[in-house]
């Protein structure tokens, strides 16, 4: 399945949203965001395994640039 940007930017924003503090140390449930992803886009056609691939790829995305598309015209550049 190829995500839409809207569904990048959801799961990211799913993904922090869920996440709770435990000890000094944030922890995020891939389960909740998933299921949180199918209540909102219920036709999209994929598996847990997809999500979750898809999920790590856009917070690592997210993280490095500070958004979901790798083409981001306004991110910071690399020194």
């Amino acid at each position: 399945m190829v995500f839409t940007q809207e569904q990048k930017i959801f799961i990211v924003e799913s993904y922090f949203r869920n996440g709770h503090l435990v000890v000094g140390v944030c922890q995020y449930s891939i389960q909740s965001c998933f299921v949180e992803f199918r209540q909102q886009f219920p036709d999209a056609v994929l598996t847990h395994n997809t999500f979750q691939r898809n999920l790590t790829y856009s917070i690592q995305l997210f993280c490095k640039i500070r958004s979901v598309d790798k083409k981001c015209s306004g991110c910071p550049k690399k020194k």
